[in-house]
C-alpha cells in the first residue's frame, strides 16, 4: 500500500508543477465517520479517482467525505474553486483520528473572490427552491406507482416509486423505512449517473460515473424507529445511453447499513413529465 500512496503522490505532484495549482494534505477517511474539508469559497467540482470506495458530498465551500468499505486502497480527488484546482490523496483507514480538515488559508489572498459570481449563484439558488416548490409538493403526494426499483436489508428499506421529468430536471421520490428500534441518522444520500465508454476498437465498454448534486436541500436527518419518510431529491436531467444507469446510494451517519438503488436510464427516459 505504501508504494501505491507514493506513486499518487508523485502524480500529484506533476501535475500541481504543470498547472501552477495547490496540493492539499492526504486526507483520511473512515468507514464509520465523515471527514470534513473546509474551503475558502465555494466548492464547484469534486472528484474522487475511485468511487466504488469514497464517497463525497459538496455543501456550499465544505466537502464531506467517507470510506465505503472498513479497508480500501487510496485513490485521488480534485477539488476546484473558481480557477484553482486542489489535488490530494484520500487514504482509508480502519481507525481514523482525524476527521476535520480546514483549508480556508489555502488560498493565501492570490486570487480575488469572484463576488459578482457568488451572488448570481446565491441569487440563483434562492429562485430554484422557490420555482421547484409546486413540483416537490406534486412529487410528494403523487401515489406509488413503481415497486420494482428499491434495495432491503433486515432492518431498513429504501425504493423509488415515483419519477418525473421537465426540460431541465428529474425529480425522484424516495421512501425511506426504518424497520429497527434504532434510530436511522441520515448521512449521504448520493446521485452517480453510469454511462457506457468505449476504451478502444474491440475492446469492452467501462461505465463511468457522473456524480449529480442535488439543486434541493434533503432536510431530513433522522428517521425514527419504526417511521416510513419520503424524500424528494430534484438532480438535472441527463440523457443515458440504453445501458447506462442512475446509481442512488443512502448511508447512514453513526453505523454500517448502506444501500443501493439502481435505477436504469430507460425507466427515467419514460417517466411522465410535469
Amino acid at each position: 500500500m505504501k508504494r501505491i500512496v507514493i506513486v499518487l503522490l508523485s502524480l500529484v505532484s506533476h501535475l500541481l508543477l504543470s498547472q501552477n495549482n495547490k496540493q492539499i494534505d492526504t486526507i483520511y477517511c473512515d468507514s464509520k465517520n465523515t471527514s470534513y474539508l473546509i474551503f475558502y469559497d465555494k466548492v464547484e467540482l469534486v472528484d474522487v479517482g475511485n468511487p466504488d470506495n469514497y464517497v463525497a458530498q459538496i455543501e456550499e465551500s465544505a466537502i464531506f467525505v467517507k470510506a465505503l468499505k472498513p479497508s480500501v486502497e487510496p485513490t485521488t480527488i480534485l477539488v476546484k474553486i473558481g480557477k484553482n484546482f486542489h489535488f490530494g490523496i484520500l487514504l482509508g483507514l480502519e481507525r481514523n483520528n482525524k476527521n476535520y480538515y480546514d483549508f480556508t488559508k489555502l488560498n493565501g489572498g492570490g486570487e480575488e473572490k469572484n463576488t459578482k459570481g457568488i451572488e448570481a449563484a446565491n441569487s440563483s439558488e434562492k429562485k430554484n427552491p422557490l420555482d421547484l416548490t409546486a413540483k416537490i409538493e406534486t412529487l410528494l403526494a403523487t401515489k406509488n406507482e413503481m415497486h420494482t426499483l428499491g434495495s432491503v436489508s433486515k432492518f431498513l428499506e429504501t425504493s423509488i416509486p415515483v419519477i418525473r421529468n421537465d426540460k431541465e430536471y428529474t425529480y425522484l421520490k424516495l421512501v425511506v423505512k426504518n424497520k429497527s428500534s434504532i434510530p436511522y441518522k441520515v448521512d449521504f444520500i448520493s446521485f452517480q449517473y453510469f454511462e457506457d465508454q468505449k476504451k478502444g476498437v474491440g475492446k469492452k465498454r467501462k461505465k463511468v460515473p457522473r456524480d449529480e448534486f442535488p439543486i434541493n436541500e434533503n432536510k431530513v436527518k433522522e428517521i425514527e424507529s419504526g417511521q416510513t419518510v419520503a424524500i424528494p431529491f430534484v438532480i438535472k436531467s441527463y440523457a443515458l445511453s440504453n445501458n447506462g444507469y442512475l446509481m442512488v446510494l443512502v448511508r447512514e451517519a453513526s453505523g454500517n447499513r448502506v444501500l443501493k438503488i439502481k435505477v436504469e436510464g430507460s425507466i427515467i427516459q419514460k417517466a411522465p413529465q410535469f
